[in-house]
């Protein structure tokens, strides 16, 4: 049940799916499952980061050691190095407490890689799509 709540873009949709994630419907193990699906795509990541910025504390206490871990692989599908920094200024004090910081800084490393090759490829690709 639970994969197919995730492939819905729509932003409703995907709070509606995670909001069953804390409130009974589904197993508080699902909670890890269905919240990395949503930050694993881009059409969904930031509805499900706005989600869990909300949704923090219960997050972390209904699962207190793979919560903090999969918002921390949020920067990783952001293309955005803006977007990338402010996900660490929210998750950094919050998984340094929770012993998740390292992950964090992986993540943020490598978002920040896919957000300047995006910059510097996005005028170019741009150009080639328009010729065809």
């Amino acid at each position: 049940m639970r994969w197919g709540l995730t492939a819905f873009d729509a932003p409703a949709l995907v709070e509606r799916a995670l909001d069953l994630t804390l409130d009974g419907t589904l197993k508080t193990q699902e909670l890890r499952d269905v919240l990395l699906a949503f930050v694993r795509r881009r059409a969904t990541v930031e509805v499900a980061f706005a989600w869990a910025q909300r949704h923090f504390d219960e997050i972390t206490k209904a699962s207190p050691h793979f919560g903090p871990l999969v918002l921390a692989r949020v920067p990783v599908s952001l293309s955005n190095a803006e977007r990338v920094r402010a996900v660490e200024a929210f998750l950094r004090p919050h998984l340094e407490k929770l012993g998740g910081a390292s992950d964090l800084k992986e993540n943020v490393d490598v978002g920040l890689r896919c957000a300047a090759l995006a910059d510097k490829e996005r005028s170019s690709t741009a150009a080639w799509l328009a010729g065809r």
